[in-house]
């Protein structure tokens, strides 16, 4: 009877693992253009530092997403660079990320970033919508957020590893 549950107990937890695991393993870098889908409307903003905060966060998000250490370096400097004139933390945490000594590094500090970028751009939505996507393993756990043009799960936090973990937690029209 012992037997059972133990078998029971490690099939529940193999499935819950498969839950968000897409098992595409594998490094393999991408160009993170590629990784990029057509939004059905794209997203507009009412200003345009706004658009170019966001596209910007997008274009990170995308090398993140396709474990592109070198697109997600020059991705985190032009955001930086832009957010110069707008928010000291978000040029601060921009700078972290660009900093950041490995891929693994920059995905830590992408999620408290996307916090703070979505405050920025937030009431700025003039057309289309802005998905914002969880991940309840990213973090190591904790749970991970990020922003996308498009509804389908594309995971910054874990690349092809785990590429559709995740919800839509809200949409921002």
């Amino acid at each position: 009877m012992r037997k059972t549950y133990i078998h029971a107990a490690l099939c529940a937890a193999l499935i819950a693992s498969y839950g968000c695991n897409n098992q595409q393993s594998g490094k393999e870098t991408k160009d993170s253009t590629a990784v990029a889908a057509e939004a059905s409307v794209p997203v507009t903003f009412k200003d345009s530092k706004a658009d170019s905060i966001y596209q910007g966060y997008i274009n990170l998000k995308n090398a993140l997403v396709a474990n592109n250490e070198e697109d997600a370096k020059q991705a985190s400097a032009t955001l930086e660079g832009i957010l110069k004139s707008t928010n000291d933390s978000l040029v601060v945490q921009a700078g972290k990320i660009n900093a950041a000594a490995s891929i693994a590094d920059k995905r830590l500090a992408f999620n408290d970033f996307t916090e703070n970028i979505l405050k920025e751009i937030r009431t700025q939505v003039s057309s289309g919508t802005i998905y914002k996507q969880y991940c309840p393993m990213a973090n190591d756990g904790k749970g991970g957020f990020w922003l996308a043009s498009e509804k389908e799960i594309k995971n910054p936090y874990y690349g092809e590893a785990m590429l559709s973990c995740g919800t839509v937690e809200e949409e921002i029209k």
